[in-house]
C-alpha cells in the first residue's frame, strides 16, 4: 500500500482557501505496478463510494482487476473530507501544495484531469466561488467587490506521502 499526494501549483488572483469540495469525483489515470499496463482513460474515483474488494474483508473507492495480468487495484480517497478539508491560501498558491491524498494498492497514480468540483473564497468580501476548470482557466466577476477573481496556471504532480 502506497499513499499519494496531489500537490497543485496555481495563480490565485483576489482568491484564497481554494479546496476540493470533501465529494469530489476525482478523475486519475494509473499504471499497473505490476505489470505496467496505464489506463487509457481517466478512471472516476467518487470518496462517497463503499465498493467491497473481492477475496479481502477492506472497503475501497474504486476497484479494479488490471486487464493483464488480473490484480486487484484499489484506490481509497483519505483526504479531503467533510471534517478534514484541505487548502491553499492566496499566500503559498505558487507553490505546490498537497489538495488530496489517495492510498493505492496495486497501482501508480499518473494523470489528472481537474474537472470541476473545487471552491475558493474572494480575499475582498468572503464570497464563494465554484472553480469550473473545464474550459481552461478560471475567470469570474465578483459583484460585491466588482473586482475580477480568477484562478490560473495549473500545475501538478503526485509524491508519495508516509
Amino acid at each position: 500500500m502506497v499513499k499519494f499526494a496531489l500537490l497543485l501549483s496555481l495563480e490565485l488572483q483576489k482568491l484564497t482557501k481554494f479546496c476540493a469540495k470533501s465529494n469530489k469525483i476525482w478523475h486519475l489515470k494509473y499504471t499497473c505496478t505490476h505489470c505496467g499496463e496505464k489506463t487509457k482513460n481517466f478512471v472516476t474515483i467518487n470518496p462517497e463510494d463503499q465498493i467491497k474488494v473481492p477475496k479481502s474483508r477492506g472497503i475501497a473507492n474504486y476497484h479494479s482487476r488490471c486487464k493483464f495480468c488480473k490484480r486487484d487495484l484499489t484506490i481509497i480517497v483519505l483526504e479531503p473530507t467533510e471534517d478534514k478539508p484541505v487548502y491553499i491560501y492566496e499566500e503559498h498558491h505558487e507553490e505546490f501544495t498537497k489538495i488530496a491524498v489517495f492510498e493505492c494498492r496495486g497501482l501508480e497514480l499518473t494523470d489528472f484531469d481537474p474537472k470541476g468540483d473545487f471552491v475558493a473564497i474572494s480575499t475582498e468580501n468572503g464570497n464563494s466561488f465554484d472553480i469550473d476548470f473545464s474550459d481552461g482557466d478560471f475567470c469570474d466577476f465578483d459583484e460585491d467587490s466588482k473586482a475580477l477573481v480568477s484562478v490560473a496556471n495549473l500545475k501538478y504532480k503526485f509524491d508519495t506521502v508516509k
